[in-house]
């Protein structure tokens, strides 16, 4: 009886083992293949013409049913101002670019940095193309080429780092300055707008 009831026990458990690994495996048919991968290679975004954005990466997936293509193994784009100018480069571990849009989003240790000698580090952004602007929700730390650093969640400013906003900042200075006489300007800019 004991080993009638011993049989049944590694039965039952040689089922349940056989069940999983049935679970686990993947049919390769049902398995999504990208369409097109690329490796170390450019991809041009232009606007009548023009290049807006130079995107060089080390491997891309473009999948047939998505209107994305993915991007890994480090990413950088270079950014173009309407004249042709190269305003902005922007380096991340990986990303993706919405095909309908143009719009693109840089995943891990992503750093942007201006021309003009600002940069920007954040772990997650995206690039709308419609409004050229750069868009994160993230923690970020930014450097202004005088070596101001602030810090926040949330980020909003055009391509160029010219024109930002953070949404909750805070940050360092190396600049003096006196508070009271900061506040004085503040109470008076406040009667003023009353």
């Amino acid at each position: 009886m004991n080993r009638f009831i011993i049989i049944l026990i590694l039965l039952g458990f040689w089922g349940i083992a056989c069940q999983s690994q049935e679970a686990n495996t993947v049919d390769p048919e049902k398995r999504e293949m990208p369409v097109q991968e690329g490796w170390n290679s450019t991809v041009k975004v232009t606007k009548q013409g023009r290049p807006t954005v130079i995107v060089h990466y080390g491997h891309m997936k473009k999948f047939a049913d998505k209107r994305e293509t993915f991007f890994e193994d480090g990413l950088k784009l270079y950014f173009y101002s309407a004249s042709g100018d190269c305003t902005t480069v922007l380096t991340a571990d990986s990303g993706a670019m919405n095909e309908n849009r143009n719009d693109f989003e840089a995943i891990g240790h992503v750093l942007v940095e201006s021309m003009d000698g600002k940069t920007l580090r954040t772990e997650k952004l995206r690039w709308e193309e419609a409004q050229q602007k750069i868009l994160s929700d993230e923690f970020v730390t930014l450097t202004t080429a005088d070596g101001d650093t602030l810090m926040g969640e949330g980020f909003e400013s055009d391509q160029s780092l010219n024109f930002w906003k953070i949404a909750k900042p805070r940050g360092v200075t190396g600049k003096a300055f006196a508070i009271d006489e900061l506040e004085k300007q503040a109470t008076s800019d406040t009667l003023k707008q009353q």
